[in-house]
């Protein structure tokens, strides 16, 4: 007798081997095992009685079953994750909230988290800022929550949680060809390096890493926004070191970009967090970061998948 049961964690293995066509890279994003990934599907398909990936297919591919079962759990993960952020985020109210924001976070899932928060704040008042002006302020006591990434305040003063995580990409001109970091260095004397001003502090995590791949790029051209940013990438035939949320605020430009990775042991992650004071403010801090949360995972990852194919796998949650 067949066990149709379904196991969402199962379930949720099975999709993101499905949508990255690998099991390798599926567990290297769960941090878990290939064998805990290949287990995982087994038990699926021994459960329904069907077999849901292609035999002896490189990269995977799913079969009639499989698509089917991917379309419909995708669909059944995305509620139990809506219902477990329902049970869970904070649900007293606040009079009123002083919020800061980056630009990462207010060129992406901004519009949504700010009509999120408005229905649960009587008096919303919102910032966009640099992270570093956005935690001046917000030592100045002249903030209530920050959003933002890069170094957060130290001490027991504050209270602070990671929203997300991002991984850095190297994003060059698709005329340039397949891009990685081994070609960087050959060419890096001869394409500019388009980067942000010196404010940015995903600049200086930019230049530490060209640091570290002993890269010395002779022509530079300085900007202010990521949409300049990847504009520039694809006009001048250049290259940059940005996260996935970056680059979707220039995605008009993503289909003349490619993508690639830093090398393993250099790969580097911007977090996302969501900084309050410990004192009398914690309960605002909870709320900007359930309702952050949501937003990126249940908006943001389907907007990347369906203008930026393949950028959504280099977010990652705890």
């Amino acid at each position: 007798m067949v066990d149709a049961s379904l196991d969402i964690k199962q379930l949720k293995m099975f999709c993101l081997a499905a949508r990255l066509q690998s099991i390798k890279l599926a567990a290297n994003r769960l941090s878990v095992t290939s064998s805990a990934v290949s287990q995982a599907i087994a038990n699926l398909e021994k459960s329904l009685d069907s077999k849901l990936f292609s035999r002896n297919v490189r990269p995977l591919q799913l079969t009639v079953k499989g698509r089917t079962l991917l379309w419909e759990a995708e669909k059944l993960i995305k509620q139990e994750e809506l219902l477990r952020a329902k049970l869970t985020e904070p649900s007293a109210s606040l009079v009123t909230l002083r919020l800061g924001i980056s630009e990462a976070v207010s060129s992406s899932i901004g519009p949504w988290l700010l009509d999120h928060l408005y229905k649960t704040v009587n008096n919303l008042t919102v910032y966009s800022h640099l992270s570093n002006e956005l935690l001046k302020k917000l030592s100045r006591n002249q903030l209530d929550v920050a959003l933002c990434s890069g170094f957060q305040p130290e001490g027991d003063n504050w209270y602070q949680k990671e929203v997300w995580r991002e991984e850095f990409l190297i994003v060059s001109s698709r005329s340039l060809g397949k891009f990685d970091a081994k070609l960087l260095k050959t060419l890096a004397g001869q394409i500019p390096f388009i980067c942000y001003n010196s404010d940015y502090q995903d600049q200086y995590r930019a230049e530490r890493l060209l640091s570290a791949m002993n890269i010395d790029p002779v022509h530079r051209i300085a900007v202010s926004s990521s949409y300049e940013l990847m504009g520039l990438i694809s006009l001048r035939d250049g290259f940059a070191i940005v996260p996935p949320t970056n680059i979707w605020c220039g995605r008009e430009f993503f289909k003349s970009v490619y993508v690639s990775r830093l090398p393993i042991n250099l790969r580097t992650y911007r977090g996302m967090w969501a900084v309050g004071s410990a004192l009398d403010r914690s309960e605002a801090t909870e709320l900007v970061y359930w309702e952050a949360r949501s937003r990126m995972q249940h908006f943001m990852s389907e907007f990347l998948a369906g203008s930026c194919p393949g950028l959504e796998q280099y977010i990652q949650f705890e």
